[in-house]
């Protein structure tokens, strides 16, 4: 009850996070009036006052401002002093704010003065912005918020979403009531689900000892055939077994097929494209014979299934070369399958969520990025 007595280092324990976003699937046409079909609410719900609102827009009508009316609505009478608003232009708008703020009448003006005002840019909208706005408005680079990612409206978007329709050409108060309904029914069942949720959670937790959110599938992969393959050899060594199967008096069997298959040349001269990198030209030079003229994707590596019967090779190096590209193909068939999974998660999300031409364009567009099937 006394938070307005904490200390500068506890202040930020009682913040007020506010965000600001729009909803455009939500537009209303231009149909009937609050004077013939008035809310019910009258500004005590979701909506603010209708009337001071039209009020407002019709005497500053011609001015060029960003939109702010229902920010200072929002923080009406606010007695808070630590104040996190996070907004997806939030760099430009917060500018001249409070110079904007002037033109409002005298309750919805914020002693900002007084009051410790940070602005965000929530996490899903920073990357679009230039470095110095990625700096000085992240969330990741700014104490006392937590693990905040300032895009929480986004998720009452996507549950309002499929109302818009109905909505939009619903006459004014029935507009506006309808929704009201809408938002709290949404609220509610963000309190209660949660709730309930966490209990389920917490109940299956308790049962069992593992992550329930970890993948338990047994995969073969080229780097733990490898592994296996060099244990085996230090153990052959150890043993003063002769395991001197590979042409190089440097470097085992196992390595060295690992090796040519992680390397084969064409592959990585087909991988470079336009623009090399310098590290992708300096793993192809380790291949060039010194002082040699023979150009790189040229050499030949003879791996053992490319000797066949031209030359005799011994049966390990052979089962070397078949275990590790096993590996390689189960290692392909793992990444087949994820890219699968996602490209079906990208329909069914489409199929449940766009609408109209424009989304589904959109949504066309990233799912046939190539690259990305």
């Amino acid at each position: 009850m006394d938070w307005h007595h904490a200390t500068p280092e506890k202040r930020w324990l009682y913040a007020k996070f506010i965000t600001l976003d729009a909803n455009f699937h939500l537009h209303h046409k231009n149909v009937s009036s609050d004077k013939v079909d008035p809310d019910l609410s009258k500004g005590w719900s979701y909506f603010i006052k209708e009337t001071s609102y039209q009020a407002f827009i019709e005497e500053h009508k011609y001015d060029t401002q960003e939109v702010c009316y229902l920010f200072f609505s929002s923080l009406h009478n606010c007695q808070l002093s630590t104040l996190i608003i996070p907004y997806d232009i939030a760099s430009q708008w917060s500018r001249n704010l409070w110079k904007w703020m002037t033109k409002f009448p005298g309750d919805y003006h914020l002693p900002h003065e007084q009051k410790i005002i940070k602005f965000l840019i929530p996490k899903f909208h920073l990357p679009a912005h230039i470095s110095h706005c990625q700096v000085t408005y992240s969330f990741n680079f700014t104490p006392h918020v937590g693990h905040t990612n300032g895009e929480a409206p986004e998720c009452g978007w996507a549950n309002i979403n499929p109302a818009a329709s109905s909505t939009k050409k619903m006459r004014l108060g029935t507009h506006q009531d309808t929704l009201d309904d809408y938002f709290g029914d949404w609220n509610w069942k963000c309190i209660t689900q949660l709730d309930k949720e966490l209990r389920e959670l917490e109940a299956c937790i308790d049962e069992i000892s593992c992550n329930p959110y970890e993948i338990h599938v047994a995969t073969i992969t080229q780097a733990s055939i490898q592994l296996e393959l060099v244990r085996a050899e230090a153990s052959e060594l150890q043993a003063g077994n002769d395991i001197s199967l590979s042409p190089h008096s440097e470097v085992s069997a196992s390595i060295l097929i690992s090796s040519g298959l992680e390397r084969l040349l064409e592959a990585e001269i087909s991988s470079l494209g336009s623009h090399p990198t310098d590290n992708q030209l300096s793993k192809l030079q380790e291949y060039v014979q010194p002082g040699g003229p023979v150009k790189v994707e040229q050499i030949k590596l003879y791996l053992p299934s490319e000797i066949g019967y031209q030359a005799s090779c011994p049966v390990k190096l052979c089962e070397h070369k078949w275990r590790l590209c096993e590996a390689q193909a189960y290692e392909a068939l793992c990444d087949m399958h994820n890219l699968l999974q996602l490209q079906a998660y990208f329909y069914e999300f489409k199929d449940a969520n766009m609408q109209g031409q424009v989304t589904n364009t959109h949504a066309w567009t990233t799912i046939n990025v190539p690259g990305a099937n």
